[in-house]
């Protein structure tokens, strides 16, 4: 049952998830449904099944990510992919977040690629499988903590509202949410920058 689970992650968005993952949510998502579990495989398995297929993949999803997450990457994008794309001179620059899970990464980008490119109109295409992620992504607000990773310099960045933490709208405003499925081969055209470090953990190399 858990290798037929499996089978269909893999080949509906290109997941590998360990075992124990698998057998614990999938069991969950049985166990709402009343259903047994080889009715539970040919209901993913089916045409009629895509709607619970997408309720699993949020069941499984790790879904993990934080503003200004891994701050070695930060620093490459500041100190070398920055100058890298003034020196092409190009006053517009299009990036896609790739498996953006709540917007944190994305609006990351943003805040960084506004202060670093003056002058640039920038636009960020963020894109996740999860509808979800993508609704809280959307209005781009966060627990105050979330703040705890953000380093003091980029804090202007955020409105402080109640206990919850906004980004300023006009650098929310570079970034444009869209649900994809990596595995359907969907992919932003032209693009100057693509960062998606954090989703290609979760894919076989094929």
């Amino acid at each position: 049952i858990v290798a037929a689970i499996a089978a269909r992650l893999a080949n509906y968005a290109g997941l590998e998830l360990p075992g124990w993952v698998i057998d614990s949510r999938a069991s969950a998502r049985m166990a709402a449904l009343e259903l047994p579990p080889p009715e539970y495989v040919a209901l993913i398995q089916s045409a009629r099944g895509g709607f619970e297929l997408d309720e699993l993949i949020e069941a499984v999803r790790v879904g993990e990510s934080r503003l200004f997450r891994h701050r070695s990457q930060i620093g490459a994008l500041v100190d070398h992919v920055v100058p890298a794309l003034r020196a092409t001179g190009r006053r517009q620059i299009r990036v896609w977040s790739a498996g953006c899970a709540a917007g944190q990464e994305p609006h990351t980008l943003a805040i960084v690629l506004a202060r670093a490119l003056p002058g640039c109109q920038v636009s960020i295409v963020a894109t996740d499988v999860s509808a979800d992620a993508l609704e809280v992504a959307r209005g781009a607000a966060y627990p105050v903590a979330a703040l705890n990773d953000v380093p003091q310099e980029w804090r202007d960045a955020f409105v402080i509202d109640d206990d919850l933490v906004r980004v300023r709208d006009e650098i929310a405003a570079l970034v444009r949410f869209e649900r994809a499925n990596l595995v359907d081969g969907f992919a932003p055209r032209n693009c100057d920058l693509v960062w998606c470090r954090n989703v290609l953990i979760y894919f076989t190399p094929p």
